[in-house]
């Protein structure tokens, strides 16, 4: 992997609201050696990497048995979606805790909504800063064979996904682990956004009658703790209509109390 360091104003940028709130030192440490300490074309393990990470952070932890400890089947690990500080911790701790490797669905850039309509600072992130910090996602996702997703702002998305879908159902199909975003936006005060199809059509093409479900809720309080809710994991039908599969992926979610 190319031996760039990230600059100042990447890393700045990371942690601060923009993207959700002040990502701490370990985490940033944590990005900065992806991008600049690991070989080139290196897999590594990402449960093993965040140890030292999770010992450091404040957290709450409730349903921790309802993970899986077999790995002898497929699993969807549907997450929330939080900023993506707390989306990254909360990846760290069911990551940390599972028997198997997860395969995340992470957006493979930075989504440019927000700044794109300012005429003088827009073009300039698009050529410095976004493109610095899409050049660390790339490496997050080569380095954890995670399964990078384009955000709907950038062009020919839609025609870009569902490569990225087809590659959690094959990693479905062959008893992988993979966890998946649905609602695919940030959420708003902690209330789920509206869910995409993505979830119903993976469990609909996998027609695997023994995968299961597993719901995760991810928040943080005004203190600045970390809460993870693992719920019960469940066995859809996949014989049921898309939009049936993933309204009761939400449902699962729903159900997981604040």
């Amino acid at each position: 992997m190319k031996e760039t360091q990230p600059t100042y104003h990447e890393l700045n940028f990371l942690r601060t609201d923009l993207v959700g709130g002040f990502l701490n030192k370990d985490t940033l440490r944590f990005i900065k050696n992806i991008r600049s300490s690991f070989k080139k074309d290196e897999k590594r393990n990402f449960a093993q990497d965040v140890e030292k990470i999770i010992e450091r952070l404040k957290y709450e932890i409730r349903g921790l048995d309802n993970i899986p400890q077999s790995n002898d089947s497929s699993l969807i690990i549907e997450m929330n979606h939080p900023p993506i500080r707390d989306f990254l911790e909360g990846a760290f701790f069911i990551s940390y805790f599972s028997p198997d490797s997860i395969h995340w669905f992470i957006g493979e850039n930075i989504p440019r909504r927000n700044l794109r309509h300012k005429k003088i600072i827009g073009p300039i992130f698009e050529k410095t800063l976004f493109k610095g910090i899409d050049s660390i996602l790339k490496s997050i996702i080569e380095t954890y064979d995670f399964i990078g997703v384009p955000t709907k702002d950038m062009e020919n998305a839609n025609s870009k996904r569902p490569a990225a879908l087809r590659k959690g159902i094959k990693l479905l199909q062959d008893n992988q682990w993979v966890g998946i975003l649905p609602e695919a936006e940030f959420e708003k005060n902690n209330q789920l956004e509206p869910f995409h199809d993505g979830i119903g059509l993976m469990i609909k093409s996998v027609k695997d009658k023994n995968l299961r479900v597993l719901p995760v809720r991810v928040w943080r309080n005004k203190e600045k703790m970390l809460h993870i809710i693992i719920g019960q994991s469940y066995k859809p039908d996949y014989h049921q209509k898309v939009e049936v599969l993933t309204q009761q992926a939400k449902e699962a979610l729903e159900n997981l109390s604040l």
